[in-house]
C-alpha cells in the first residue's frame, strides 16, 4: 500500500504538469484591439471628467489641455462624457467647439450641471 507521502508527492507533480506554462507563445493575432475608450471617471490638468459607452460602436474620449477633450465616433451605439468640475459654487462657462453628427443617429451637444433653489439637474 503506498505511503501518504508517495501519494501526495505523485499528486503535486500532476499539479505541477498541469499548471505549467504553454509550449506556444501568444502571437499578435490572438489579441484584439480595443476598439473604444473603456468607461471611467478621474481627473486630468485640474479638471473632473466623466465617460461611459455601452461598447456597442467604436468611439474614443480624449483628454486635452485645461478642460478641453474631444470625442470621436463612427455611429451607432450610445456614449455620455465630458469635462468639468465634480464640484463647487456658481460658475461661469465658456464653451467652443465643432459638433457634427453626421448620420449617426440621434446625438446632443449639451451643457450639463446641477442648480439650486430650485434643486434641478
Amino acid at each position: 500500500m503506498p505511503s501518504l507521502a508517495s501519494l501526495l508527492t505523485a499528486t503535486l507533480a500532476a499539479v505541477g504538469v498541469f499548471g505549467a506554462p504553454a509550449a506556444d507563445p501568444v502571437t499578435t493575432t490572438d489579441l484584439v484591439k480595443r476598439a473604444s475608450t473603456p468607461s471611467s471617471t478621474g481627473t486630468n490638468n485640474g479638471y473632473y471628467y466623466s465617460w461611459w459607452t455601452d461598447g456597442a460602436s467604436p468611439v474614443t474620449y480624449t483628454n486635452g489641455a485645461g478642460g478641453s477633450y474631444s470625442v470621436t465616433w463612427q455611429s451607432g451605439g450610445n456614449f455620455v462624457g465630458g469635462k468639468g468640475w465634480k464640484t463647487g459654487g456658481a460658475r461661469t462657462i465658456k464653451y467652443s467647439g465643432t459638433f457634427a453628427p453626421a448620420n449617426n443617429g440621434n446625438a446632443y451637444l449639451t451643457v450639463y450641471g446641477w442648480t439650486r433653489s430650485p434643486l434641478i439637474e
